[in-house]
């Protein structure tokens, strides 16, 4: 099977060896759904350190990789969340370090608490479509 896409700019030549009996398009998407497969363990290793298991017990690695892959949920259903915006298609990495590591003032009240972002933040628009969601 081969695949050759003009994209602006470069071409995009893909070639896929195998030995399973499916059509080309269906080989394709199969492949293409494994590769997805293996960027959202990349995500899970690289961009929230779930390989990171350095104490010495076993159980304490595992609880540990346990809150690495609860972290994993929570921010594949922010990334869900914001579906429709330039960041839908964002790394969990990137929407920690657009969304998360901002410097707020919280404010707290008898009954509320009130967020206070940077006047300039790029993504307060989506920050306050996850809030309101």
């Amino acid at each position: 099977m081969y695949k050759a896409e003009a994209l602006p700019g470069k071409d995009n030549a893909r070639f896929v060896v195998t030995n399973l009996g499916f059509d080309p398009q269906s080989l394709y998407e199969f492949y293409c759904g494994r590769g997805d497969s293996e960027n959202r363990i990349k995500e899970m290793k690289l961009d929230l350190a779930s390989g990171r298991t350095s104490c010495t017990s076993f159980t304490a690695n595992a609880f540990r990789l346990m809150l690495h892959a609860f972290a994993f949920v929570l921010l594949s259903l922010v990334r869900s969340r914001l579906s429709g915006t330039d960041l839908a298609r964002c790394t969990l990495g990137q929407i920690r370090l657009k969304l998360l590591k901002i410097a707020a003032i919280l404010e707290e009240s008898a009954r509320r608490f009130l967020v206070r972002l940077p006047r300039g933040h790029p993504y307060a628009a989506q920050i306050i479509k996850l809030l309101a969601a």
